[in-house]
């Protein structure tokens, strides 16, 4: 056994792969400029801490650069951007009393994209819309302030836009992985029109849907 993975083994075994984990975090954020190769490699391998992960997450979402005496400015241009337009919807009227701030959140979003419409309370009900929300609900206990909330949940859910064409693919994958396992039941399925009508792509987004605040965690 390697001994990195020895000690990781050890740390594990007795409580302590948190404190590593932790440690290597503020080795790699020490770097000016921070490597996001090094993070991304380091998320695939390992669980990120609590207290790591507002700050990693907008790294790799682009929400702060690189380098960290950059940071304090750009925050504070993210926190102004945020507030900007939180008073926008307050001049427009919308009753923040009857949504919850992932919905008001939502709102946020689709205003600063150009897409806010009259009868906001019917587009919170929109598919996109209702993944924005999961996601900020599934990051409420992970975002340092509500500034961060937002454009951590607006990171997560353009990442989502960018893998959705990807869900045909997952669906001609399936078609294979099908009739290589079971192909009796895939000729079957195939002979009685039954394959070609499953909502696959459907199903894989519904999936994505549901276990968003899994994959957060």
């Amino acid at each position: 056994m390697e001994e990195r993975n020895f000690r990781s083994y050890y740390y594990e075994k007795v409580g302590f792969r948190v404190v590593e984990e932790k440690k290597s975090l503020d080795i790699l954020f020490k770097e000016s400029p921070i490597d996001k190769k090094k993070l991304t490699h380091f998320t695939l391998r390992f669980t990120v801490p609590n207290t790591h992960r507002n700050a990693l997450y907008c790294i790799l979402l682009g929400i702060l650069p690189t380098y960290q005496k950059l940071w304090t400015f750009v925050k504070h241009q993210r926190k102004q951007h945020f507030e900007d337009l939180h008073h926008t919807l307050r001049l427009l009227q919308v009753n923040n009393q009857q949504i919850s701030k992932p919905q008001l959140y939502a709102l946020m979003k689709s205003l600063e994209s150009g897409n806010l419409k009259l009868n906001y309370q019917h587009q919170l009900g929109s598919h996109d819309n209702l993944i924005f929300i999961r996601i900020c609900e599934a990051l409420v206990r992970i975002a340092e302030s509500e500034s961060d909330l937002y454009w951590i949940s607006k990171g997560f859910f353009q990442l989502f836009l960018s893998f959705r064409p990807y869900l045909r693919t997952l669906a001609a994958y399936t078609d294979k992985v099908m009739l290589k396992e079971d192909e009796k039941l895939y000729q079957y399925l195939v002979d009685h029109n039954i394959w070609k009508d499953l909502p696959l792509e459907t199903w894989f987004m519904n999936y994505s849907h549901c276990h968003r605040g899994e994959l957060l965690d």
